[in-house]
């Protein structure tokens, strides 16, 4: 029996990614099944903290008060770079515009001197 099992994994490349999948499949289910029953309380706990809107519930967690603080900083900082974007965005019209009268002007002084 075990040549009929080395022979049919060798034969069929399909075969050791199914098993592989089905070994993972097993452990995930094993893991998550565990993790579901052990800390069936605190999940619970923590998904109504998180589906809870900002200020209704004084019972925040230490991560999440953190967590919603690095947000609204994150906020602040791409609302600066939006305004800084803007800044540049103008400057590189400007230079774009001065670079396309310089070419302009090239091109007159080089059909000059083809004359």
């Amino acid at each position: 029996m075990g040549e009929g099992i080395g022979s049919f994994l060798a034969a069929t490349p399909w075969a050791p990614l199914a098993i592989a999948f089905l070994v993972g499949l097993g452990c995930g289910w094993l893991v998550w099944g565990l993790k579901g029953e052990a800390g069936n309380g605190a999940a619970g706990a923590s998904e109504s903290a998180l589906a809870a809107p900002d200020g209704v519930d004084g019972d925040d967690p230490k991560e999440i008060v953190v967590l919603r603080a690095e947000i609204e900083a994150a906020r602040a900082l791409l609302d600066q770079n939006d305004g800084d974007q803007d800044e540049i965005a103008v400057q590189l019209r400007l230079v774009d515009e001065a670079l396309k009268r310089a070419n302009g002007r090239l091109k007159v002084i080089q059909r000059g001197l083809k004359r």
